[in-house]
């Protein structure tokens, strides 16, 4: 019973597995602005104003690009994955999708990005991955989720198969002192059917020898007379 309660426990952890893998975190939104950019300001103010639940959903990532030569060349490298020439700020990026520039008409379409990009599956921080030197091939990171999740189903299963040999192997345990049981009285039942049949016998042969006994006393008696 042992064993059996480890690997229920073993199965349980396996089955929150994916859980912890696939956990959801905040997803990053990259501003590139300038120091004195009035309308990188106006962008911020919006961002900054928005309710608890869109802000549960991102973290604002500002990357000053006039005064930091390498937030400038990492705004141009971005630009050039999404075979995009940046030319000015604010430059906004939310996942694999950017904004050039910020205009109050944006607001809608910047939410809408956000929340689809936080729960997307698929997710992808582009700006992430190139400060990185990740390779931004999606084919990788789709072949490690499948592993993963290859990997998962095949310890459920094994744990599934270990449990029910193991509930066998105890059920078997517990049949054979009845098989025993069952064998005991098959022995001994013939037995007792002999002992009694033998005494029947005994019981005829008593009484017919007592019948001729008697037969015999009478015919005695006769003779006398």
């Amino acid at each position: 019973m042992r064993k059996i309660k480890k690997l229920l426990f073993t199965l349980a952890v396996l089955l929150m597995l994916p859980l912890s893998v696939f956990a959801k975190d905040k997803i990053n939104v990259y501003i590139f602005k300038g120091e004195t950019c009035g309308y990188c300001a106006r962008a911020l103010e919006f961002f900054n104003g928005l309710d608890e639940e869109y802000k549960s959903y991102f973290n604002l990532v500002e990357k000053e690009v006039w005064n930091d030569k390498n937030n400038a060349a990492l705004m141009e490298s971005v630009g050039k994955h999404f075979n995009f020439e940046v030319k000015g700020v604010p430059f906004i990026v939310i996942g694999d999708k950017y904004f050039d520039g910020y205009v109050s008409s944006y607001d809608d379409d910047i939410k809408s990005t956000i929340k689809a990009a936080y729960n997307d599956d698929d997710y992808k921080d582009v700006v992430s991955a190139i400060i990185d030197g990740e390779n931004l091939d999606d084919s990788s990171s789709t072949a490690f989720t499948i592993i993963i999740i290859l990997a998962v189903v095949a310890g459920v299963f094994f744990l599934v198969y270990m449990a029910k040999d193991n509930t066998n192997v105890v059920e078997e345990i517990k049949e054979e002192p009845k098989v025993e049981k069952a064998l005991e009285k098959k022995e001994t039942s013939p037995k007792k059917t002999v002992s009694k049949t033998s005494n029947k016998k005994t019981t005829k042969v008593t009484s017919t020898t007592s019948k001729k006994t008697t037969s015999k006393k009478s015919t005695t008696k006769n003779k006398a007379k």
